[in-house]
């Protein structure tokens, strides 16, 4: 509880710092002067985080018609010999529901399923066979027991050998059912690996292969890759750290089966503009945009600035603003992608850790919030 509270008081000091940067310095379309204080008031915030367990931030915000601004402070490694930079990779965890929800819609697209399908057509050993149906998994209201959270930070031991499908169904038996299909919402990684897998059948292709084939090649995204089923350059990834028990544990190239379609993904602050551009333009090479994942809507029960959910795409209200995209928390690492279809904005986040907390999250969004009002000249 008093560290709970230390970091809202410490989320409260970065936001104050930013507030006085904005006021001192609005931003003003096409002076870069503003641009350049901007970002130093962005730096000044992102100078504090480390007092959270963040190592390494790169925060940028895009405006139609305006330079994409990029703030960037620390170190991609616990030694701080190297410094934090635009061409290192993350690992962006749930980030990756957007990615397999994408493949779903393109599927259904091509014909190949739908989404209102029963799980059981597709994967045996799911629970309630005659009820529970894709959509409810990939909008988290299938209720089916989630065993991820025996690995999730923090404090979730990560292991370092692979976990396969048949032991994640296994493990979601262990936890156990939390509510019957389509009864409410609750957030669950178990569904997300179970919809991996029907891609799988469905496609009659390793995931990896039909999500480069036909998200990530199409996008121009080259510096993603699915860290359970590619090799991806570990030289080229920033270093995150994370406490297992009293043993401070660096990720290095870690075995990320256990993350699997729910959130074992590798990307770059660059990729994920490109993944923000195509939400944004339903012109885009793949063909699917923003409004296809939240077509249907589900409530999300809770506080917190989350408040609807669609298909592996979450509504976030920052700074007065409904904003579209998703987060990631994984073991040594935080990220952010969120869009606003109204003005155009797009905003990524990318941290690197050396301990990780359960607010760090929320320590991160309203960073983002007060970067999106600089960024629109609302303060």
């Amino acid at each position: 509880m008093n560290c709970r509270v230390k970091l809202q008081k410490l989320t409260l000091s970065i936001i104050s710092l930013l507030l006085v940067f904005a006021l001192q310095f609005p931003v003003q379309a096409g002076d870069s002067s503003a641009t350049a204080a901007n970002v130093n008031a962005l730096e000044e915030a992102l100078k504090n985080l480390p007092k959270v367990g963040v190592l390494g931030s790169i925060l940028t915000y895009s405006i139609p018609g305006r330079p994409t601004v990029a703030a960037i402070y620390g170190y991609a490694d616990i030694e701080k010999s190297v410094p934090i930079g635009v061409d290192h990779l993350f690992q962006i965890g749930s980030q990756t529901k957007m990615f397999t929800a994408a493949a779903l819609l393109k599927l259904q697209a091509q014909g190949k399923l739908d989404l209102e399908d029963l799980v059981s057509k597709y994967v045996q050993g799911t629970p309630h066979p005659d009820k529970l149906t894709i959509r409810q998994l990939a909008m988290h209201t299938s209720g089916i027991g989630d065993g991820v959270i025996f690995f999730d930070p923090p404090g979730g031991k990560r292991p370092d050998f692979g976990v396969s499908f048949k032991n994640h169904l296994f493990l979601g038996k262990v936890a156990g059912e939390q509510f019957k299909p389509g009864e409410k919402w609750a957030y669950n990684n178990l569904g997300f690996i179970i919809l991996g897998h029907i891609i799988e059948v469905v496609s009659e292709m390793p995931l990896n292969e039909y999500l480069r084939e036909k998200i990530l090649n199409p996008l121009g995204m080259h510096d993603t890759y699915l860290g359970a089923l590619e090799l991806y350059p570990a030289h080229r990834m920033a270093k995150g750290y994370f406490y297992q028990g009293k043993q401070l544990v660096e990720t290095s190239v870690p075995n990320l089966s256990w993350a699997s379609s729910a959130g074992d993904m590798v990307s770059s602050i660059a990729d994920m503009k490109k993944w923000s551009v195509a939400l944004l333009n339903e012109n885009n090479a793949i063909g699917i945009s923003l409004g296809d994942f939240i077509e249907v809507l589900s409530n999300v029960d809770g506080p917190g600035n989350l408040t609807r959910y669609g298909l592996g795409m979450m509504e976030r209200r920052l700074g007065g603003k409904k904003l579209w995209g998703h987060g990631g928390f994984i073991h040594g690492y935080v990220s952010l992608t969120l869009v606003n279809p109204e003005t155009g904005a797009m905003l990524h986040l990318m941290m690197n850790l050396e301990n990780e907390s359960e607010t760090i999250l929320d320590v991160a969004e309203e960073v983002c919030a007060l970067a999106l009002k600089i960024a629109e000249n609302e303060l």
